[in-house]
């Protein structure tokens, strides 16, 4: 059995590696990436980074990461104009579970957050909220804040990813409440547990109970969805991945108890839905013409895919009878599809386009998932990137691939270089980059001891600089004990003198791997020097 692991309210722990990580990391090996690409550390969050999001162009914020901590509650921005990310600056905090933010072209930035338990328009539960907070003096930390949206009602699952549409409305995932319709938290509030909304970016304080469907609801009937992308070439095209059940019993469990036997694991899916769809109505009595907008249903919980053991993507009425009960049959002929599957348990979660061309034709308009996993049972999968090629038109899936591996991915971003950004759950946040993009040297200064920046890449034969710039007027030196390959294998690590206040010393970088490194005369000094391989 497998269960994936779910963001819910609770607070997790993440140890962030520079504190107390070992130098030896022979079992923290550098994630892997295609040939021609580079993985390395960007920069590092102390919590838990769940989303990213750069500025729009325009916006002034084109080189600019957010973050979100859940961790610590923080979104905060880290500059990413250099190859090496500076450590990161609180933009805004005190937020419950923040799991997702945006920044739109006017600079704003918008966080999905969680309300906690209250009683509400659909009764006493958790609900979800969308907070936009405003940099109003240009200091790069937020000043005024405002509800925009409230009362999402969710539990199991949050309120997550959201992007601004073509017309200009923000577009906003909403979690459902239970694991299957019935089972594992309060009831489903139909349509708008499982479903995408949209409202007006520059609305204060407004309540989900308080718009219509025909307004707000753009598709509804889906599992844990977290993350929402429009397509570059069709932008009305919006897709969204969810995340199935994960609710089959062993047989030992089921024979405890014959309940469990109805309940079943279900494929993670990847929908695309039309936002301008309409259909034509005409009124019975006067004959009066008026269109109405196309709301998707993709028949969540009613409808369960399971390809590997069914031997197709078809849905499936839920074998959960109490949930057929309440909710109907599944309506195979008329639920709209799937584009794709991942497969079971891989949690697919953030979204990401690669539209510039700076990784070639090949790439151009390329989607990217991530695949955050599970970590139960004996069927451990998902902790990857995918790649999803689209045909031209943006919209049929035609392959896709493992991209990135090793991670513990949440979200991915792409910046105004081209460069493909990974939030690792442990706190690192990866750059992908094409292998000609690493710097071919680095420096490094020895200052209030610390080495700043902490994360350094180059090529493989380049030269890392260390300058001791300690206005405390000690010596210093940058040792690392071990290494790791890209295939995990511990190598020897590099030592420089211990030297003094306006002295320097440099190592040639032979080895690829990711090299941990301290000070052996000051141990909390720690940074990480990622060595790319000449030949990607």
């Amino acid at each position: 059995m497998a269960r994936k692991f779910a963001l819910g309210v609770a607070v997790l722990v993440v140890a962030s590696p520079f504190i107390t990580a070992p130098i030896a990391v022979a079992n923290d090996p550098l994630p892997r990436v295609p040939p021609g690409f580079a993985i390395h550390p960007f920069a590092t969050i102390g919590g838990a980074p769940t989303s990213l999001a750069f500025g729009p162009p325009g916006s002034g914020l084109e080189n600019t990461l957010f973050v979100t901590d859940l961790v610590a509650g923080t979104v905060s921005t880290i500059d990413a104009s250099a190859p090496v990310g500076t450590p990161p600056e609180v933009f805004a905090e005190g937020f419950s579970s923040p799991v997702g933010v945006m920044v739109d072209a006017g600079g704003r930035v918008f966080v999905a957050d969680v309300e906690g338990t209250k009683d509400a328009p659909f009764g006493t539960r958790t609900y979800g909220r969308v907070t936009r907070v405003e940099d109003t003096d240009g200091d790069g930390t937020g000043e005024t804040s405002a509800v925009v949206l409230k009362d999402l009602p969710n539990g199991r699952h949050n309120t997550n990813g959201m992007a601004i549409g073509p017309d200009g409305s923000l577009y906003v995932t909403n979690g459902n409440s239970t694991d299957d319709g019935v089972e594992g938290g309060a009831a489903e509030v139909e349509p708008w547990s499982g479903s995408v909304v949209r409202v007006d970016p520059n609305a204060t304080d407004v309540s989900l109970a308080d718009l219509t469907e025909r307004d707000a609801l753009v598709a509804e009937g889906m599992r844990n969805l977290y993350d929402i992308a429009f397509s570059p070439v069709d932008p009305t095209t919006l897709f969204i991945p969810t995340n199935g059940t994960d609710d089959a019993r062993t047989d030992a469990e089921a024979a405890e108890d014959p309940a469990m036997q109805a309940l079943e694991d279900s494929d993670d899916l990847l929908y695309a839905t039309d936002i301008d769809d309409t259909v034509t109505i005409v009124d019975p009595v006067t004959g009066e013409e008026f269109t109405e907008p196309v709301i998707d249903d993709f028949g969540f919980p009613s409808c369960l895919y399971n390809e590997a053991k069914r031997g197709n993507l078809e849905p499936y009425d839920n074998p959960n009878a109490a949930v057929i009960a309440q909710f109907g049959p599944c309506p195979v002929d008329t639920v709209v599809r799937p584009v794709s599957s991942f497969g079971l348990h891989v949690s697919a979660d953030g979204l990401a386009f690669q539209t510039s061309d700076a990784w070639g034709p090949a790439y151009t308009n390329d989607l990217f998932v991530t695949e955050f996993g599970n970590f139960f049972g004996t069927e451990v999968t998902g902790h990857e990137v995918i790649r999803v090629e689209l045909d031209e038109t943006g919209t049929e899936v035609l392959r896709q691939s493992e991209f990135v591996s090793g991670v513990v991915p949440l979200d991915a971003a792409f910046g105004p270089d081209g460069s493909m950004f990974v939030a690792d759950l442990a706190g690192v946040i990866y750059r992908v980059v094409k292998v000609a993009d690493v710097p071919t040297g680095a420096t490094v200064t020895m200052t209030g001891l610390q080495f700043v920046p902490p994360v350094v890449a180059v090529t493989q034969g380049s030269s890392v600089t260390w300058v001791n710039d300690e206005t405390l007027g000690v010596p210093h030196n940058a040792t690392a004990q071990q290494s790791v390959t890209r295939d995990g294998v511990g190598t020897g690590g590099f030592a420089t003198p211990t030297f003094g206040p306006g002295e320097s010393a440099s190592v040639v970088m032979q080895t690829p791997g990711a090299f941990r490194y301290i000070c052996t005369v000051h141990p909390n000094m720690q940074g990480v020097v990622s060595v790319v391989p000449s030949g990607g």
